[in-house]
């Protein structure tokens, strides 16, 4: 097929070409050329998505998503043929290439995409290409996915936030689809057809209604030739989508008040908002920056640090094809309700009655550049802005015009928009509450909270006018390690020492999470909100890390803020104040997240699964530690526990970015040169004996789903079997992993079910986690324990192994592109003895895997003694609990 003609847009993305072109067929083409990572994201967005839908194919869109990836047949589901690739094939192809492939359904659009190693974009482009135009639609497994859709459906309606934010929408939408979730409804998704999704398929599925983007290590030219011969049958002709109905002007408030078995509350605020194309939509997205983006935005500053009334606060805009929603939201413990109202609407009161100041104003703009900057990181972050540009705007290469916009946009501009949008009349707020404070949402207290928070006081102000890895060992025993990737003018840095739970006393639970949380909250000399301000300023970030094994400090740096930010980033380390009042803020959202772990039913079951696998170990703890435990800590202790630790001896200082290895090592002596070469050792558990005899703990939630984790003690870092490990996992998950084929294809007996293995510098887990129906968990249960001794018995297969290896090299080197993950990878892998180097030696490990290997590690590590961990409603099956009261 001739490839019509491309049009080669401006060099705006980091100095990188972008290639536009529409083929005969009427597919239109957006390639891109970056070589910073030897992989390519390809990505096709078919215009059609929940919105075109009528109410009687509410999540028809979605279901094709689910639908696309259930096999192909030669001519297509309207003229089928022999099978081209069975159920689970075209997940494996992929894996087996070493790539990702999944998709993603919203309002506008429906999105297909994998990322694969650049030798492999041909066959990536091809397994797309037989989906989106060769999709068998098999009756049986459309039965079975539709199963599938149902468990995802009643997973959202058991998450808080997702029944706010569907009420918020069926608020402010009473005419526009958009009011409808894209998932659709249980009553909706029951019943559809064979015949609803071929219709749908032949309405929509054709080649001017679909974009390729393509970013990548791969030329422009041959990605449109591949393009070509690859959808050269997809059929034309796509009819006009339907006209939506036009949301009619909102003349008051309006107010849903929900209620939930859950310890947190939450509210949302939503306005009807501008569309992407809208003269004020950049004004509206500086405003929703500098009023709950960042640390430093005044939704944070004010109501959630300085009056500590809500637990977390935000805003932003949701700009999609038609008008979209702004959105002012917190969430908070459900007796500060009235106050954080207030509050939030005060913030929206002061942006609305006068102009934000320069400085403010400057920052937001300077948060909206970077994120074009850090996107372009990896190829799916850069192909899915590019997507969104084209599909929406028409213009792939509109993010110039986008940022020139912003640049533009005035003070006066900004506050102009906040007073057209944050007006009572044209509110929808929306409130969850637990069950007990059902009164606090009565309509007619929303309305007049929301009225109250809404309605200025008083009159409006007055108007206002890639070379080598460069390590080196400092005197001070800091061990500086410099990696130069001038691709993107970011620098990373990570600085990490050993300690995390293992090295944390029991006595003072939670106190490495505390310190690392309070770290860039103020020190001897710069004050918290000072330190927030700074790094928004400079579109950065410091913060600390915390984990099992380790902790740190991160800081990520545009490349011309990287001396500034580096002295507050060492000064945060160094002189780290933990003072009382910040404490004592961090200490009540603490205690908060603790008591609201209660409204998470699978993460319940992860922390019941590690409590019950270690009875004594620091890895079965919190590591926010206990109640009790977070309130004894204190600021003076903090500091001693802290420096006594975070010292030069002992930390991996690394750099990923483009900064010149020297300027790196000077900066870190000049910046932290000091210490004695001391540190305090640290005091480690012993390791704790793996258990000779099944547990089991069960804790009632009264949720729709059951949540189960089955599985054993696993391997240390250092094992020699830990990579064969790795391979095994990836052989049972993934959507052509065998826990996927077998129990959610074949049995449908769940929508989420995956394999994990967590290793450490004491011996970790292996475990398999199921979200399920209460009266499926019996048969899961059998289900997983024959696939998991099956595989111990006899292995698996080369097809198998193939498929794993390859998966795990390809995504290892996806997970690599952002300079962060190369940097957070490289520190702990000097400070665990590693070596700074071993993720490069990582594909090479894995590639040299056999047969062998894996069943020798699977008959070590699945014939150990089980530990099972049941979260879910009363009468949910399975074994009875061993252990009374449960860990």
């Amino acid at each position: 097929m001739p490839l019509g003609r491309p049009t080669i847009g401006a060099p705006t993305l980091g100095g990188r070409p972008l290639v536009t072109s529409t083929l005969d067929n009427g597919m239109r083409v957006v390639a891109c050329k970056t070589s910073s990572a030897p992989v390519v994201a390809v990505q096709i967005w078919v215009g059609v998505g929940s919105a075109d839908e009528t109410p009687a194919q509410a999540g028809l869109a979605h279901v094709h998503e689910h639908m696309l990836f259930k096999g192909t047949v030669e001519g297509g589901p309207l003229h089928p043929g022999k099978v081209r690739r069975g159920v689970g094939e075209i997940a494996a192809t992929i894996e087996r290439a070493g790539g990702e492939i999944n998709a993603w359904t919203s309002y506008d659009q429906t999105v297909y995409h994998v990322v694969v190693p650049k030798a492999l974009f041909d066959a990536g482009v091809d397994v797309l290409a037989d989906a989106l135009q060769r999709s068998a639609f098999d009756r049986d497994e459309l039965a079975r996915e539709l199963e599938v859709i149902l468990e995802e459906i009643k997973r959202s309606e058991d998450q808080p936030t997702s029944r706010l934010s569907r009420a918020l929408f069926e608020s402010a939408y009473l005419a526009h689809p958009y009011r409808r979730p894209v998932i659709g409804f249980v009553d909706v998704v029951k019943n559809v057809t064979r015949d609803d999704v071929l219709r749908f398929f032949e309405a929509h599925y054709r080649a001017e209604r679909m974009t390729a983007v393509v970013v990548g290590d791969v030329e422009p030219e041959h990605a449109q030739r591949t393009l070509a011969a690859a959808f050269a049958g997809a059929p034309r002709g796509a009819p006009p989508l339907s006209p939506r109905p036009v949301e009619a002007p909102q003349r008051g408030l309006r107010v849903r008040g929900l209620t939930d078995d859950v310890q947190e509350s939450h509210l949302a605020i939503g306005f009807a908002g501008p569309r992407l194309l809208d003269d004020d939509m950049p004004a509206v997205d500086v405003l929703c920056v500098l009023l709950g983006q960042g640390d430093s935005s005044r939704l944070v500053a004010k109501v959630k640090r300085e009056r500590q009334l809500v637990n977390e606060a935000y805003a932003y805009s949701y700009t999609p094809k038609d008008p979209g929603l702004v959105v002012v939201g917190a969430s908070l413990h459900h007796d500060k309700l009235a106050p954080a109202l207030d509050a939030l609407g005060a913030e929206m009161r002061r942006v609305r009655d006068a102009r934000p100041r320069m400085a403010e104003l400057d920052k937001a703009k300077a948060i909206l550049a970077s994120e074009a900057v850090y996107q372009r990181e990896t190829v799916e972050g850069l192909a899915r802005r590019l997507g969104t540009w084209a599909v929406l705007t028409g213009d792939a290469g509109y993010e110039a015009s986008y940022q020139e916009r912003v640049a533009a946009v005035s003070a006066e501009a900004v506050r102009a928009a906040a007073e057209r949008l944050f007006q009572p009349e044209r509110a929808n707020l929306a409130v969850l509450v637990p069950k007990a404070e059902e009164r606090a949402v009565e309509v007619e207290r929303l309305q007049e909270a929301g009225t109250r928070a809404l309605t200025s006081t008083r009159s409006r102000r007055a108007k206002v006018g890639g070379a080598d890895v460069v390590r080196v060992e400092l005197p001070s025993g800091a061990r500086v390690i410099v990696e130069r990737d001038a691709a993107n003018p970011v620098v990373n840095v990570r600085t990490a020492w050993l300690g995390g739970l293992r090295g944390e006393p029991a006595a003072m639970a939670g106190a490495m999470q505390m310190c690392t949380t309070l770290v860039n909250k103020g020190t001897e000399r710069t004050s918290g909100p000072a330190i927030a301000e700074a790094m928004d300023a400079m579109a950065g970030g410091i913060g600390g890390f915390a984990g099992r094994n380790s902790f740190g400090m991160r800081g990520t740096f545009l490349k011309e803020h990287v001396e500034r930010g580096l002295a507050l980033y060492f000064e945060c380390l160094e002189r780290a104040s933990f003072a009382d009042e910040e404490l004592a803020r961090q200490r009540v959202l603490t205690l908060e997240d603790l008591r609201t772990r209660f409204d998470s039913p699978a993460g319940l079951a992860f922390d019941l699964f590690g409590r019950t696998l270690w009875l004594e170990h620091p890895y079965r703890r919190d590591l926010l530690g206990t109640p009790d435990s977070v309130r004894a800590l204190s600021s003076a202790g903090l500091r001693a526990f802290w420096r006594a630790r975070a010292t030069p001896k002992g930390a991996a200082v690394v750099f990923v970015g483009d900064i010149d290895p020297d300027d790196a090592v000077d900066l870190v002596e000049e910046l932290w040169g000091e210490g004695d070469g001391s540190q305090s050792a640290l005091e480690l558990s012993p390791r704790e004996p793996a258990p000779t005899a099944p547990r089991v703990a069960r804790l009632v939630r009264e949720r729709a789903q059951a949540h189960l984790l089955t599985g054993m003690r696993g391997l240390t870092l250092d094992d020699p079997d830990r990579f064969a490990l790795e391979v095994l996992c990836s052989v049972l998950s993934g959507q052509g992993g065998r826990l996927f084929l077998e129990l959610r294809d074949k049995q449908s007996l769940c929508y989420s079910v995956s394999a994990s293995s967590v290793d450490g510098l004491d011996p970790g887990s292996f475990a398999v986690y199921m979200g399920t129906s209460p009266d499926k968990v019996d048969r899961a249960i059998a289900g997983i324990d024959a696939l998991l001794a099956d595989v111990a018995d006899r292995g698996v297969t080369a097809e198998e192994l193939d498929r794993a290896k390859r998966y795990l090299m390809g995504s290892h080197d996806i997970g690599l592109q952002r300079l962060g993950a190369r940097a957070t990878s490289m520190a702990l892998n000097e400070i665990y003895g590693l070596g700074y180097l071993a993720h490069r030696e990582t594909p090479a490990r894995i590639g040299a895997v056999t047969l062998a290997d894996v069943r020798r590690v699977a008959s070590r590590v699945l014939t150990g003694s089980r530990v099972t961990a049941l979260v879910g409603p009363t009468g949910t099956g399975g074994p009875p609990s061993t252990l009374d009261p449960p860990p």
